[in-house]
């Protein structure tokens, strides 16, 4: 068989490996990808026996995959075998190593979903003491957002079933901007507000998009679509931070900063490790405007009950 030489090799056609080979040959750069398999058949695979025909009644063969808790009679034929590739891990620190073989890594296998990472993923280590942290934060990430909208423009032109969703701020109670929202207004002699303060946010609990997501896996008459999500309240900037000290019973007064004194101060913060929030490409995001949702599909379409900024402001850590 005659060698042919190409540029790069790709090892896997997942998530990562997919996006690189698609990036690269669009360039003209010639690529192969390898990859364990098997190819999927989407329309077999979705076949699912009665439980009560299978050996194990659903339930997989004990101990066969040790370490897997999601697997189970109607999904083993994904997951790699231990026994085949094992692996270890210190006794006082017990990893459960999840590792899937077909064609297109995990992207089929999870619905073809994969969620944008917090500073509370990549610092994992530092909240339960298991693994090791991202070498990476988020901030290193942010240049790469602009690379969302074309992923969107991509995933339309597929042909793949599909709902894209566009959330507006994002709050949890231990992850994400908002812990560190409430600690800047309560360590802070005065809480910087970067401009005017008169854009407007609607932020939304974590768990609402969760809930989203989930709905519309089952949903036949959303896809397709693409919604803005946002929470029941929009409020400004200035509004924000008043209701953030109310609700914590915080009493320190706000100062407007200009945005240009900001940017030289971003273009420390940015370089410094930790969750500093600031970065230069926050404050091009601050003087676009609004961020806000510009319909209410969402809320029509799905009618699921959202939770309100100012319990989402007692909830945070």
């Amino acid at each position: 068989m005659a060698q042919k030489k190409v540029d790069v090799l790709i090892i896997g056609s997942g998530h990562t490996g997919g996006m690189a080979a698609k990036i690269l040959t669009e360039k003209g750069i010639e690529c192969t990808m390898l990859d364990a398999g098997p190819m999927l058949n989407f329309e077999k695979d979705r076949e699912l026996k009665p439980a009560n025909e299978l050996p194990y009644r659903g339930f997989d063969a004990p101990g066969r995959l040790p370490h897997v808790f999601q697997s189970s009679e109607f999904n083993a034929n994904i997951w790699l075998d231990e026994k085949v590739a094992p692996y270890s891990h210190p006794a006082d620190q017990p990893y459960n190593w999840v590792r899937v073989r077909s064609v297109g890594g995990r992207s089929p296998f999870w619905g073809r979903q994969s969620f944008r990472h917090s500073d509370y993923e990549f610092k994992s280590k530092d909240h339960d003491g298991f693994g090791e942290n991202w070498p990476i934060s988020l901030k290193d990430l942010v240049p790469y957002y602009g690379a969302k909208w074309q992923q969107e423009q991509d995933l339309k032109a597929s042909g793949i079933a599909h709902v894209i969703f566009r959330p507006s701020f994002v709050f949890a109670r231990d992850g994400g901007i908002l812990p560190t929202f409430v600690k800047l207004a309560k360590l802070t002699p005065a809480t910087p507000i970067i401009g005017s303060g008169k854009q407007r946010i609607q932020p939304i609990w974590a768990d609402d998009v969760a809930a989203y997501f989930a709905e519309a896996t089952s949903r036949p008459d959303v896809t397709g679509r693409l919604f803005e999500l946002g929470g029941p309240d929009a409020v400004t900037w200035n509004e924000f931070w008043e209701r953030l000290k109310r609700v914590r019973g915080l009493r320190r007064p706000s100062l407007h900063v200009p945005v240009a004194l900001m940017r030289v101060n971003a273009l420390v913060t940015e370089r410094l490790p930790g969750n500093i929030p600031l970065t230069r490409d926050l404050l091009k995001m601050l003087e676009l405007g609004d961020n806000v949702v510009s319909s209410n599909d969402a809320v029509r379409t799905f009618q699921l009950p959202l939770v309100p900024l100012d319990e989402q402001l007692r909830r945070a850590a």
